[in-house]
């Protein structure tokens, strides 16, 4: 798990989030910028709250969710 620090800094950070789409016989991938707004460790594990660039509403994703640069 992150650091407080490393958790802080993290914030106002500008990602791409992954998300996937599986049906029976294919699966779509696709990624949307958005911002972090937040950081949490729970359970061991790093969560991040986000908000869309372009729209609106927020939630809170597993970090693994962020695409790699």
């Amino acid at each position: 798990m992150k650091t407080t620090a490393e958790l802080s800094g993290l914030i106002g950070r500008q990602v791409l989030i992954g998300f996937e789409n599986r049906s029976r016989d294919k699966v779509e991938r696709f990624s949307v910028p958005m911002e972090i707004k937040d950081a949490k460790g729970a359970y061991g594990q790093t969560y991040i709250k986000v908000k869309p660039v372009g729209g609106s509403g927020e939630g809170w994703v597993h970090e693994n969710r962020i695409v790699p640069e």
